[in-house]
């Protein structure tokens, strides 16, 4: 199997692989919530995560909005609940392209989210172990995939003198008995943002996901 992308570019697990609440997924006929549900705004971009061919594309019995992608060796991806698809049945699709916006179309769906699946050979299975690159095909560890844009250092790797700032901020946070993770970490040092925001709890979905200047600047918000 493949490595996959993320297809998304802010990252936050709404509903995980294999959960029941309630018993909906068995009043469904299901033995349990078959994807990955990914928050994801009204509008915002989405990217597939690996090179394929569109099999399917456009409403489902529900009235949802659906994408599934055909890959090689007896694998595909299923991307649903779209506001618009940009591909048709028949294209070629890489890794990254933009394939969609999201939205919460179809009846089963309670707000905005992104329904992704995995098949091999129709099987739906777990797709967590599999992401290892973000959207823009940078590489990270499979077991941090769900963990924010900050704890990867927003996508960038370590700058040179970086490890010294890294050190200089922890001893500061230390002095503050601040509890010094590896998020708040990288949002002090390569994020730009300070001590008093990233200790604000109402903040953390802002500074996990941008840098200061994204957000004050650029006008940027989280999950777009």
């Amino acid at each position: 199997m493949t490595s996959l992308r993320l297809p998304l570019k802010d990252i936050f697990i709404a509903q995980p692989f294999g959960v029941n609440y309630f018993n909906f997924y068995q009043k469904m006929g299901l033995p349990y919530h078959p994807g990955v549900d990914f928050r994801a705004r009204n509008g915002c971009k989405l990217y597939a995560s690996n090179r394929g061919k569109v099999v399917r594309c456009g409403a489902y019995s529900d009235g949802g909005l659906g994408i599934e992608i055909q890959h090689p060796e007896g694998w595909s991806t299923f991307y649903y609940h779209l506001k618009k698809i940009s591909v048709k049945v028949g294209d070629i699709v890489i890794a990254g392209d933009l394939i969609g916006y999201c939205d919460n179309t179809g009846k089963y769906t309670t707000g905005d989210h992104l329904h992704f699946e995995l098949r091999v050979n129709g099987e739906k299975i777990n797709p967590a172990g599999y992401f290892n690159k973000t959207y823009l095909g940078d590489e990270i560890n499979p077991k941090d995939w769900k963990k924010s844009r900050c704890y990867h250092r927003y996508y960038r790797g370590r700058p040179k003198g970086g490890y010294i700032n890294e050190l200089k901020i922890l001893a500061i946070l230390g002095k503050k008995k601040i509890y010094p993770t590896a998020e708040k970490i990288n949002a002090l040092v390569y994020g730009g943002w300070d001590i008093e925001a990233v200790k604000n709890d109402n903040m953390y979905w802002i500074w996990s996901q941008l840098k200061k200047d994204e957000y004050l600047e650029k006008k940027e918000i989280p999950f777009n």
